[in-house]
Formats: structure tokens, sequence, C-alpha cells
């Protein structure tokens, strides 16, 4: 199976070709341009990297969210695009569960993080569990100190970790049983899960994905004031 999978929800652009769990091109770049630039030229690049034509791929992914508003709606307006032009599946995945992928420590905690504002990170917590993700809780936004207090159990955050090792020092709150992983979301780990979910259901649809935001935007959220 030919997947073509790429992120758009943070600062670094990622974009990703791969046959089964195999990656046959990666791309990860941070630029001044915006997504909306970038994105189609770098699927461009990485599929003739790959000796692929758009309509030799089998499924297309994307990241859904949490993150940067605009980015998801770039990526998720490609992605059906894409879709529709070519008649080809598509898959959403979330960041979270992308960023926790990128772990492999069977049956402890992992909490995928990602700076939302300067007083509210996303969350998700999962488990790698006989070889397989495992979701905990849904994706979530939630106050460093908050989040904190809901884990009780050694815990491996990865993504934006520098936010949340800093939280603890400052407030000298222990943490050996925390380990830290500093990560970017690859599109490699989104093609990867949207591989698996394909395995699990063997029959996907052009269905397009639904955005995961997780909160109001700010425009939003002035209409309702």
């Amino acid at each position: 199976m030919k997947i073509l999978a790429f992120n758009t929800t943070c600062k670094e652009l990622s974009v990703a070709v791969l046959e089964n769990e195999s990656v046959l091109v990666e791309l990860n770049l941070k630029t001044k341009l915006s997504h909306s630039e970038v994105l189609c030229p770098a699927i461009r690049f990485c599929t003739e990297k790959a000796n692929l034509k758009i309509n030799d791929l089998n499924l297309i992914a994307s990241s859904t969210g949490p993150g940067s508003f605009t980015g998801i709606r770039i990526g998720l307006s490609v992605l059906r695009g894409m879709s529709l032009s070519q008649s080809i599946p598509t898959v959403g995945i979330s960041c979270c569960r992308a960023l926790a992928s990128s772990v492999n420590a069977s049956n402890t905690l992992i909490c995928s993080f990602i700076k939302a504002n300067k007083n509210e990170n996303y969350y998700g917590f999962f488990k790698l569990i006989e070889n397989k993700l495992t979701r905990i809780c849904k994706d979530n936004i939630s106050t460093t100190g908050n989040l904190i207090e809901k884990i009780k159990e050694k815990t491996i955050f990865v993504g934006d970790v520098e936010v949340i090792s800093c939280y603890c020092f400052d407030n000298k709150i222990e943490s050996n049983d925390f380990i830290f992983i500093n990560s970017n979301i690859k599109a490699s780990n989104i093609a990867k899960e949207a591989y698996f979910k394909f395995l699990e259901n063997k029959t996907l649809k052009n269905n397009p994905p639904k955005a995961n935001y997780l909160k109001l935007s700010k425009a939003e959220r002035e209409l309702r004031k």
C-alpha cells in the first residue's frame, strides 16, 4: 500500500511517502513561508522522489489536530482536494496519537503534549499494550498544573516538553518518574497510524476526516461574549 501523509498543524511542515510501514521519503521543513505555499510543492517533491504519481497512491492521511487552527484547515483542505480529484481514500490521525506512536515503551503511560497558548496545552494519554498503541483518554486541553495533578504513575511526555519540564523545575515538583522527549509531529508516524487503521478496518471510504480543534477559535470566542 502506497501512503502519502502530511502534518501542517505546527511550525514544522512534515510530508512523507510510505509503502506499508516502510518510509520511502520524508521531508521536514521550517521556512518563513506559510504551509499553504509550501505543502503542495513538498508533496510533489516527495512523490517524485518515491517515483510515484498521485494516482499511484492508495491512501492519503493528514493530521486533524489539535494544533494551529489555520494549519489544520490547510492540511484538511489539501487532503480533501486530492481525494476528490483522484478518488483516493483518506484517513485523519490525531496529532496526539502521532506523537505517542513515536515512543516505543510498553505498558508505560505516554502523554502527548502540545502547547496551545500561554496558559493551556493539548494532551492525550496512551499506552503501548502488546505492541498496539491504546488510547487511555480522549484528546483534551488543560493548564500544565491541572495536567500534572492527573498523573499518578511513571509517565513519558512527548512533544513540546520544555513547557512541562520547566514547570516541574520552577514549582519544585518531583519528576523522577517522568521522562521528557522533545519531538515534532512526523508525517511518517501519521502514515503508519493510518496504515494500522486500514489493517483494522480493511475498507476505507472517501469520507473526509473532521478537524479536531478542542476549543473555539479566537473569533468564535469573541462572538460569544
